[in-house]
């Protein structure tokens, strides 16, 4: 190693720690060994919440559009409905970055589990329109922070060696439950009560709930602490002044854009391919979703 090259050494705990070079590449370990094991406990903890807690989110999706019709709302209110969900959720994700960084991914988490999981309580009791609706929008706010912090929490327990690999696993976590997510959801509404749809929903958040303790793990904070390191100076600096940027990535924008007119075309598909389904009495909608 060159005297003049500077490197960082980071300590994650009595025994071992980390050198990163200038430019924030790990170069070694105290043991010597190569940090590059992807499916390690801490990273199959976190592809289990992922797939569980979007599918509770994707169980709506298609399922909540036949409760409302059979509560006679017209398709406009379905609609306002699927819009007003919409919106929360877009609000939320707006802070929900800024919140996972300063107040950290399990309380986030677990933040947004309850927030979703609250509203599912209040259908069960009560069927009134309006209160359908606020609840609905209500989950829009926990599905934007749960859905961003599990793809947070793949990023952390990930070296950087294998960064690119994990967020395209989670990648594949979220399509998983947006496959079948949907199909299970019709079938449950199918059933005697709409409750069945309900239950499961919940049951499925307080599983997620009680496996969002990763960040005790060793995993996370051992790439938790390279990450934090390099990060210190840059939030330091927007700490200085406060600007709206702090909540945007610019480089991020064109990609939005296009997400932004691709989801602008499915919207309604995907909303209303259930009840048209039923309503000319064909079968297997949730095909749809699946293929």
């Amino acid at each position: 190693m060159k005297d003049d090259e500077q490197v960082t050494i980071i300590k994650t705990s009595q025994t071992n720690h980390i050198v990163i070079d200038k430019r924030g590449i790990k170069m070694s370990s105290s043991d010597g060994k190569k940090q590059s094991t992807l499916w390690n406990p801490s990273y199959i903890r976190v592809g289990i919440i992922a797939v569980l807690a979007n599918t509770a989110i994707q169980l709506f999706v298609s399922a909540f559009p036949l409760y409302l019709s059979d509560l006679h709302f017209s398709p406009g209110q379905i609609g306002l409905v699927a819009g007003g969900y919409t919106i929360c959720t877009m609000i939320m994700r707006v802070f929900s970055g800024n919140l996972i960084d300063t107040k950290g991914r399990r309380i986030i988490g677990i933040l947004g589990i309850i927030i979703f999981a609250i509203p599912i309580i209040g259908f069960i009791a009560c069927s009134v329109i309006a209160l359908t609706i606020f609840l609905r929008m209500i989950q829009g706010f926990g599905a934007a922070a749960t859905t961003i912090t599990t793809g947070t929490m793949a990023a952390d327990v990930a070296t950087k060696e294998r960064l690119v690999e994990s967020i395209a696993y989670y990648g594949l976590f979220s399509n998983i439950a947006t496959a079948i997510g949907p199909a299970i959801g019709i079938a449950l509404i199918g059933l005697s009560s709409p409750n069945w749809l309900f239950f499961t929903a919940l049951a499925v958040m307080i599983v997620c709930f009680l496996l969002m303790n990763y960040e005790s793990t060793a995993e996370f904070q051992e790439t938790r602490a390279e990450s934090r390191q390099l990060e210190t100076q840059e939030e330091g600096e927007k700490k200085k002044k406060f600007s709206l940027w702090n909540f945007f990535e610019k480089s991020s924008l064109k990609a939005s854009a296009g997400m932004f007119v691709i989801s602008l075309a499915t919207a309604a598909p995907t909303t209303f391919i259930s009840t048209f389904a039923a309503e000319q009495g064909l079968s297997g909608a949730g095909l749809f979703f699946t293929i």
